[in-house]
């Protein structure tokens, strides 16, 4: 009776807890790590006694595993999403490996809302989803090979302060307006993903201004076939006809740094030149920004370790009810190809 109750139990936990797509809801893929160990460990147990494993324990399992890899980039570390570090590789691998399945390669969480590019070596995420640990809507992260260059700021799970501060937009590869932001949460209004023979396009709206300001951020990233070429764009708009900022508005977008990448700004102030570990450059530049900064930053992207300090760029303009939509165009190419 009391397997039975208590596998009836985890059952209906399965079934709010883990999405169609095997994203969890916290949409923090450590998170769910944990609780694909918990799920195997059940099983073992069930197996080492002899018991019937439930369907949907293993359904669970396998639709986690595809979700979970997701969220591996080339270094084979965590995207630091929602709480998540880079994590334990060897934990990692062990959970994965015990959970025997071959799930294959995804580019898409549409439960769980991520998109993913890859192309060529680089690769691309960008949170299309509500806010849950973090509240960080339409970031992004961008690696090339095992290097990443455009990162968020990580969490801490010994330091509350840390956490409280690195859980913010601020921290975030997205768009402020002002210091003040919206803390009671925000909705993705639309999504879309375009495939390509030589490109991947992700395009999102969320509403996170609305209740503050009046405007919807929209924010569109293209990646070329060869993974060379990221471009963006974030557009400020008004919700409706008359609606939007009284007075000028400070808008920040921020491109925060591996504390690996060297980043030094070019002499118009427009542009910034990165340089990996391995040597490679490549070159930031935008358009429609009253100027680019590179300020200090953080990363606490590393399991047990303090924040780190970096580096962050910075497009800073500001916006105001009669000027209409504001666009902020961005790329970074790779020199030299």
């Amino acid at each position: 009776e009391w397997v039975d109750q208590a596998l009836a139990i985890l059952e209906e936990a399965i079934k709010v807890q883990i999405l169609n797509d095997g994203s969890h809801i916290s949409r923090s893929p450590f998170t769910a790590l944990q609780v694909l160990k918990l799920l195997l460990e059940v099983r073992n147990a069930l197996q080492a006694g002899d018991w019937t494993v439930p369907e949907s324990l293993q359904d669970a399992v396998e639709r986690m595993v595809p979700a979970i890899k997701f969220f591996r980039y080339g270094d084979r570390h965590f995207g630091l999403f929602h709480g998540a570090l880079g994590g334990d590789l060897a934990f990692i691998d062990a959970v994965l490996a015990q959970a025997a399945v071959r799930g294959k390669k995804i580019s898409e969480l549409p439960d769980g809302q991520f998109e993913k590019a890859v192309l060529g070596r680089s690769l691309v995420m960008m949170d299309c989803g509500p806010k849950r640990a973090h509240h960080a809507p339409l970031a992004f992260e961008m690696a090339h090979g095992k290097d990443r260059i455009f990162v968020n700021c990580g969490s801490s799970d010994t330091n509350l302060q840390w956490r409280d501060v690195l859980a913010g937009p601020a921290a975030h590869n997205g768009l402020m307006i002002d210091t003040e932001y919206a803390q009671s949460g925000y909705r993705v209004l639309d999504s879309l993903r375009e495939d390509g023979e030589d490109y991947c396009f992700m395009q999102a709206t969320h509403d996170g201004f609305v209740r503050t300001h009046g405007v919807l951020h929209k924010r569109s990233l293209y990646l070329s076939e060869d993974g060379y070429d990221l471009r963006g764009e974030d557009v400020i708009m008004a919700e409706s006809a008359g609606g939007g900022p009284l007075q000028p508005k400070v808008v920040n977008v921020r491109f925060h740094i591996h504390p690996r990448v060297l980043v030094s700004l070019t002499a118009d102030g427009q542009s910034a030149l990165l340089r990996l570990p391995g040597g490679v450059g490549w070159r930031f530049h935008q358009v429609g920004g009253y100027r680019l900064l590179l300020e200090e930053s953080v990363y606490a992207g590393d399991l047990n370790i303090m924040p780190r300090k970096s580096k962050q760029l910075i497009i800073e303009s500001a916006i105001a009810r009669d000027q209409g939509d504001m666009v902020l165009r961005w790329a970074l190419r790779r020199e030299g190809v």
